[in-house]
């Protein structure tokens, strides 16, 4: 996702080039009153950006420093006090493993926070590192009945403004079950022989090995699950 392609609620912090180059562009049509005239935009929220360090809304650097103008943005952020993205990946990766798991896993709660729930905490670990291809994400991660993962509204915002295409493997990956040689999950079911992709979930995977009678991948996970035991007890 391109940075014109994000919400005009969207705001973006630009570094000192950008800066620079952002009240040249507004100098070059005219200066402040000009621009406004002609574009739209509060005169008086103008001036104040500009005497103030602050997050730009997306549509006035858009406007101004037009296509490239991503190669400025070090953070973007909603409104308020929200926690921003910092160092941002543009053009943003948002692909169909991570939208298939905010559908299948995702809940806003009352506050209007979207949480990512897992009984595992593999999959926990693989949701941000999916986060993490869009920048340094601020999140929260707890352990209750499980756990759960916290991140922006504006973020989640984003997300559901993009079509995706469901990513199969991610549904057993987190709704699935393996058993009796088949792969079942959303009513459809497929021999273990015929299943492709990746799963992250530690316990799937190893279920998956054992119908496969795949005796070196059992091998190895539960050589990281004695690998991981040593760790805590060192």
């Amino acid at each position: 996702m391109k940075l014109e392609c994000l919400p005009s609620s969207i705001r973006v912090k630009l570094d000192e080039e950008g800066e620079k180059e952002l009240w040249q562009k507004v100098d070059g049509r005219g200066g402040v009153k000009r621009f406004c005239r002609d574009t739209g935009f509060s005169a008086s929220d103008v001036y104040n950006w500009k005497n103030k360090d602050v997050f730009y809304p997306v549509d006035f650097v858009v406007e101004l420093l037009g296509e490239g103008s991503e190669s400025f943005v070090t953070a973007f952020k909603g409104g308020g006090r929200s926690l921003p993205v910092r160092n941002p990946r543009f053009p943003l990766d948002i692909g169909d493993e991570l939208l298939t798991r905010i559908d299948c896993s995702v809940s806003v709660n009352r506050e209007g926070v979207p949480v990512y729930r897992s009984q595992e905490l593999s999959l926990i670990e693989r949701f941000r590192e999916l986060l993490s291809g869009i920048g340094d994400v601020p999140v929260s991660v707890y352990s209750r009945s499980g756990y759960e993962l916290r991140y922006p509204k504006y973020l989640h915002k984003v997300f559901q403004a993009i079509d995706y295409e469901v990513d199969f493997a991610v549904l057993v990956d987190e709704r699935g079950e393996i058993e009796n040689g088949k792969v079942r999950v959303g009513g459809r079911a497929i021999p273990v022989e015929e299943f492709q992709g990746d799963l992250y979930s530690r316990e799937k995977r190893f279920r998956l090995a054992l119908e496969r009678g795949d005796s070196g991948e059992v091998s190895r996970i539960l050589g990281e699950e004695r690998g991981k035991v040593r760790d805590a007890l060192l």
